[in-house]
């Protein structure tokens, strides 16, 4: 059902525990809504701060964080506080996520080459060593079973572009290649599916096996040989089972779930239980 969030948002994000939705905007907007229907400005910091990605801080706050490295904090959704210009005010973000006790932001910085930093506050910044320095594109950020996932691709325009680093300490990372025949085929999104034990990685491409990757282990990502479609972003619906995406074309896409009977014997008693999968349609 179509609602009507506030325009020109950025990114959009459900609060479990306050159970209310967030959108914030180009022009520092934040809006709520615990309907998704009625939505309302609770905040608004001005043009300067770019909203980029939203996160769910260990002490239970919600977080916004910006281009140039600002962020806001509220505990209730309604009260925020904003940080200054941080020490990383050349980075155009692309996405953030927290890992142990710090937050963890990507982007790109003025001379266009790649950077990952971490922080405690929100407001210092240390650099992340990573084993790209120009010509590389970072998209996408997650935190799945205390395993870092950044994914991005190459920008030389040749094959295997994509990748996927993955790091147990966030510090030292594993690079994992990911098959495709385009050129510049770079990871936009990562999610994730607690029940079905399987990531999703969507990319800028629509050439079939290249536009969503899966994994069941975290260490090998297989292409889809049937979807063809760029997916700048995917997430893992709970309720519904199922993962919904939006396309670069501004469709929305699902997955169609179907079932798996799982039964194992326990104290004389066989239980069974229904596991969800399927593929983005």
């Amino acid at each position: 059902t179509a609602a009507a969030p506030p325009s020109a948002c950025t990114v959009a994000f459900w609060s479990s525990p306050l159970k209310t939705g967030f959108t914030a905007n180009q022009s520092g907007g934040i809006h709520a809504s615990q309907d998704l229907d009625t939505w309302s400005q609770v905040e608004n910091f001005g043009s300067a701060y770019v909203w980029r990605s939203f996160i769910e801080m260990p002490d239970g706050r919600v977080g916004l964080i910006a281009d140039r490295g600002f962020s806001a904090f509220s505990f209730d959704g309604e009260e925020w506080s904003v940080s200054g210009l941080s020490n990383i005010d050349e980075l155009t973000l692309t996405g953030a996520a927290i890992f142990g006790d710090y937050i963890y932001v990507i982007g790109t910085d003025s001379n266009n080459s790649p950077k990952v930093y971490k922080s405690i506050d929100g407001q210092t910044y240390t650099p992340v060593t990573i084993s790209y320095t120009t010509n590389t594109y970072l998209g996408a950020i997650k935190v799945v079973d205390g395993v870092l996932y950044i994914g991005g691709g190459d920008s030389d325009g040749g094959t295997n572009d994509a990748f996927i680093l993955r790091s147990e300490d966030g510090e030292s990372f594993t690079k994992i290649a990911l098959t495709s025949t385009s050129g510049g085929v770079e990871i936009r999104s990562i999610a994730h599916s607690p029940e079905l034990g399987v990531i999703i990685a969507s990319t800028n491409t629509g050439a079939a096996g290249e536009g969503i990757y899966y994994s069941t282990n975290g260490t090998s990502f297989t292409g889809d040989p049937t979807f063809a479609v760029a997916l700048p972003y995917i997430e893992w619906c709970p309720l519904l089972g199922k993962f919904a995406a939006t396309s670069a074309g501004g469709s929305g896409y699902r997955s169609t779930a179907f079932a798996n009977t799982i039964s194992a014997n326990v104290a004389g008693f066989t239980i069974q239980a229904v596991q969800y999968s399927g593929t983005i349609t």
